[in-house]
């Protein structure tokens, strides 16, 4: 439990860090600081329905986004057709998606295999 409350520290000081231009220390304390007042303010329950919602978006975009890119690409085909084409270029940032306005995290939700995810520890019980 540990590790994933560190992560979501960590992801929320990068993210801090980017936005605003501050030290990635600053933006894992400002984190902290956000997430211990709204836990204080709000309680144990209203953060469990914040996660039980976005949870709840997660999954529609689990559901809907690959439809999306399979329409955009014109076809499954056209989704591996892209995807081939950029593995064969070796890039972290596949240029055929840029080009043919998918975005990654649409190709991504199509191609990608779905993992379970027992969701947020604190909610699990």
């Amino acid at each position: 439990m540990i590790s994933y409350v560190a992560a979501q520290f960590l992801a929320g000081g990068k993210a801090f860090s980017t936005s605003f231009h501050v030290s990635k220390m600053s933006g894992i304390l400002l984190t902290a600081v956000i997430v211990l007042v709204y836990t204080a303010l709000g309680g144990f329950l209203a953060v469990s329905l914040t996660d039980m919602i976005q949870a709840l978006f997660m999954i529609f975009a689990l559901l809907v986004l690959p439809f999306i890119a399979i329409i955009q690409a014109g076809s499954w085909s056209g989704i591996v057709s892209i995807y081939s084409t950029a593995s064969t270029r070796n890039s972290s940032i596949p240029l055929p998606l840029q080009q043919e306005g998918l975005s990654d995290s649409l190709v991504s939700a199509s191609v990608l295999p779905a993992t379970p995810y027992p969701g947020p520890l604190h909610v699990r019980g």
